[in-house]
């Protein structure tokens, strides 16, 4: 797993991709604690990541919807639970 330096921003998609990998390898179990609480520590910061970006799309998604007259407003995104 490659890691950005400080301030380096990743997309998403690698974002995610990290953490998968990085849950994948905690699920494992054969790691000794400083690297399982490497590992966690780093997913930690990834999912806080993700969820920014997400939410930061959701915004722009707010911001553009328009109406059947092409009158932009705004409404809110609902997000549904699968």
């Amino acid at each position: 797993m490659a890691k950005k330096k400080s301030g380096e921003s990743i997309s998403f998609e690698e974002a995610l991709l990290q953490l998968e990998e990085t849950v994948a390898k905690l699920e494992q179990g054969d790691l000794k604690l400083d690297e399982a609480m490497e590992l966690f520590g780093r997913g930690v910061e990834l999912a806080a990541d993700c969820n920014k970006k997400l939410a930061s799309a959701q915004q722009r998604v707010e911001k553009i919807m328009q109406d059947a007259k092409g009158d932009l407003f705004l409404q809110p995104m609902v997000l549904t639970e699968e």
